[in-house]
């Protein structure tokens, strides 16, 4: 964003040098004049950009081309008073293009299917497995999902049926450990985990047990 609030996606090299921008072709109507974005994300050949104050997603093609709008509030079918007190906390891509976001004031996590079906998954609460203050949300290649929780210091980790395997971090300063953990990605069985308090990116090898068990948890080592 510049001075005046424009918004501009600009394409770097893998040094984060400038090459070009990328101008949205296609935008609705009824969000073009309004839409504000803060996040991007890329799948395959499709860029992903996330209003996330509006709770609408753009998915364009590399070349800015926009061929579909997700609009996020109405898949929930969120009217305007309940948008302004569920705001989505962080959002990302599964590697089977649904859309994953949070809403930590309800205490719940959001998948939308590519078909546009709608799960929800979560149960507030302190202990391992509940949702106290979650933020990051992502899913790996075998439909696992992994949410952080920013209270609790952990990233716990879902079955495809959205049942709790287990859960790591902790707050502490080991390794091992994490403070307030926000925004996570994963691919190739790495998970990079954001923290607050300018401490970085933690990365962490994820290895589960050959055993689907209850007592099944995932072993992080940064």
């Amino acid at each position: 964003y510049d001075g005046s609030g424009s918004m501009v996606l600009r394409r770097c090299n893998f040094r984060g040098e400038p090459r070009d921008i990328i101008t949205l072709d296609g935008l609705p109507e009824e969000i073009a004049a309004t839409f504000a974005p803060r996040t991007v994300l890329g799948l395959g050949n499709d860029l992903y950009v996330a209003d996330l104050a509006a709770m609408n997603v753009v998915v364009a093609d590399e070349s800015g081309r926009v061929h579909r709008v997700h609009a996020l509030a109405k898949a929930l079918d969120l009217d305007a008073a309940a948008r302004r007190d569920n705001a989505i906390e962080e959002f990302s891509v599964g590697p089977d293009g649904s859309l994953l976001f949070t809403m930590p004031s309800i205490f719940r996590a959001f998948i939308v299917r590519p078909d546009g079906k709608v799960l929800g998954f979560g149960r507030k609460g302190s202990a391992a497995g509940l949702f106290n203050v979650i933020a990051g949300i992502a899913a790996d290649e075998r439909g696992n999902f992994f949410v952080s929780d920013i209270l609790r210091s952990a990233v716990m980790v879902l079955d495809p049926e959205f049942r709790f395997l287990g859960e790591f971090g902790y707050r502490g300063a080991a390794e091992r450990n994490l403070i307030a953990p926000r925004a996570i990605a994963i691919g190739g069985g790495k998970l990079f985990v954001s923290q607050s308090a300018a401490l970085g990116v933690s990365v962490f090898d994820v290895q589960f047990s050959s055993k689907r068990e209850t007592s099944d948890v995932p072993k992080g080592d940064p």
